[in-house]
């Protein structure tokens, strides 16, 4: 319970960015309909690894990892649950947007 509470705090720490792209590329989607949805995809890949690479550029030596990893969470494991967050987060979006 305590990793996914650090794992969801290290999201919640990148996610206005990432919701505002994921957003963004969801009303593309309804204005463009799913012809969007391949340029939507890489349009949020891009946004990621520009946060990550920002974020490696930042701290080189991985200093701010070292709680993480005294934890037993791996970088590995926090980059792959907040992309797993921001695509079912995008994909929620796109649903509540085309409800609506």
């Amino acid at each position: 319970m305590l990793k996914l509470k650090l794992l969801f705090r290290y999201f919640l720490k990148r996610s206005p960015l990432l919701i505002l792209a994921s957003y963004f590329v969801a009303m593309q989607i309804k204005a463009f309909g799913f012809s969007f949805m391949a340029a939507g995809y890489v349009i949020k890949l891009f946004v990621l690894l520009l946060i990550f690479g920002i974020e490696w550029l930042y701290d080189m030596k991985r200093e701010k990892f070292y709680f993480y990893y005294n934890q037993g969470i791996t970088i590995r494991n926090l980059y792959s649950f907040t992309i797993l967050v921001d695509f079912l987060l995008f994909i929620l979006i796109i649903k509540l947007l085309w409800i609506f």
